[in-house]
């Protein structure tokens, strides 16, 4: 079975991209988890073989308000990514976390 890539990873692929969108397709409404596949692949896209950080998520937010994507998108496309939903399977991107 494949892995999802994880941040520090050599990026995140669309087969990433479908593997996270079926897993949540079976945890969530069928229309929410196909906007969240949709989001993935687009983000997976955007990426372009770069691993998914903080600073390549927050560079992703940021382009998508430079497009003028709405805000509910921008918050669609960050829940994908940060795979918040219950039983939404393994988490495409964990924050880093703040020196102690």
């Amino acid at each position: 079975m494949n892995q999802l890539q994880r941040a520090g990873d050599d990026g995140l692929t669309a087969g990433d991209a479908d593997r996270l969108g079926a897993a949540l397709e079976a945890s969530i409404a069928p229309n929410t988890a196909k906007a969240y596949k949709a989001a993935l692949r687009r983000f997976a896209r955007w990426l372009d073989g770069r691993p998914a950080t903080d600073v390549t998520v927050a560079a992703y937010v940021a382009a998508l308000m430079d497009q003028g994507k709405a805000p509910a998108t921008i918050r669609q496309a960050a829940a994908a990514i940060g795979g918040r939903r219950p039983g939404a399977g393994p988490r495409l991107y964990r924050p880093a976390q703040p020196a102690q």
